[in-house]
């Protein structure tokens, strides 16, 4: 993976990261209480390059 870009949805529960190399979008939730990042899913997107809301 080499991120690229990243944003916080606009609730900002969730962290997305455009992965240049490995051509997909990590998908991550936010624990409110601790700022701890859990895993969710990755989604395949061919050369993602910014993410916007």
């Amino acid at each position: 993976m080499v991120p690229r870009n990243f944003t916080l949805d606009p609730s900002g529960k969730f962290l997305l990261v455009a992965n240049q190399k490995s051509q997909n979008i990590s998908v991550f939730s936010i624990n409110s209480s601790t700022g701890k990042l859990s895993f969710l899913n990755d989604v395949k997107v061919p050369r993602p390059v910014c993410l916007l809301f």
